[in-house]
């Protein structure tokens, strides 16, 4: 439980995702339950985006995936 955490507070994505671009909006804290025995928290998140409507999707295909994985093992070793 390192970060603070209260109900209505915005999830946004992260900067460490190969995938998704940092700070995309994703939702806000519904409920916040802690779990004392194991220092954790388990959120509710109330998605911006109804998931379940979805009819299109684009996928595609991370061509520098690798070369990205090989350029963050460098800068680890350095």
């Amino acid at each position: 439980r390192l970060a603070s955490v209260r109900k209505g507070d915005t999830i946004v994505t992260g900067g460490r995702s190969e995938i998704f671009p940092e700070n995309i909006p994703i939702g806000t804290i519904d409920k916040v339950y802690i779990d004392k025995a194991t220092n954790y928290y388990t959120l509710n998140v109330r998605l911006f985006n109804d998931m379940t409507n979805l009819g299109h999707v684009y996928v595609i295909e991370n061509l520098k995936k690798q070369e990205i994985q090989k350029l963050e093992e460098e800068t680890k070793n350095e």
